[in-house]
């Protein structure tokens, strides 16, 4: 059984994620919980600290970790596939309930956020962006890709795969997307490749 911390930040990440940060309160935090407003502040002082410790929960503090797993990291001797991969695999993560609800909240409080917490698509985007020049600098040194500027690489890579995100925030994984993930992947790689 959860416990009431737990149980507060799961029932605010849902109400944050459709009213927003603004448009929740700690009396609908609690009412959803099922507890007085009072008890939440056994476990938080402000309705910011819990928005803070939930983005903090929600966003992976080692995501070349989670994305290169050993598995994939085996094919990297074979660039085209380890490329098709590392995109599905970035896809994959980002179909995760954790991260849909992430980058809800982030769709809805970029723009409004005064929390003063780093709360826009740059800094989720960076993590991603860091991860992907690191790959692709690795591969020029190995010559398996054309020598060219890695952080136009990352952004080329990964612009189209975050478009597909934004324009399907709730889908799962489905036929149609893989096989834009792997088109893209193809032509990528097509036009990187030595």
């Amino acid at each position: 059984m959860k416990n009431t911390k737990e149980i507060i930040l799961q029932k605010s990440t849902g109400l944050f994620v459709r009213k927003g940060y603004s448009g929740t309160s700690i009396r609908d935090i609690a009412k959803e919980v099922g507890i007085r407003e009072s008890a939440i502040y056994n476990h938080f002082s402000s309705k910011k600290e819990i928005f803070a410790e939930l983005i903090n929960r929600l966003t992976p503090e080692s995501l070349p970790a989670i994305i290169l797993t050993d598995e994939l990291l085996d094919e990297i001797s074979n660039p085209e596939i380890f490329i098709r991969n590392f995109a599905r695999k970035i896809f994959e993560h980002w179909n995760s309930s954790s991260e849909r609800s992430l980058i809800k909240i982030i769709l809805g409080e970029q723009f409004y956020n005064n929390t003063e917490i780093d709360i826009s698509f740059s800094s989720y985007y960076s993590g991603y962006f860091e991860m992907t020049k690191l790959i692709f600098s690795e591969m020029m040194k190995h010559k398996f890709i054309k020598k060219s500027d890695a952080d136009v690489l990352a952004d080329s890579f990964l612009a189209y795969l975050f478009l597909l995100r934004l324009k399907n925030p709730d889908s799962l994984e489905n036929k149609e997307l893989i096989r834009k993930i792997d088109e893209h992947s193809k032509l990528f790689w097509e036009n990187v490749k030595r």
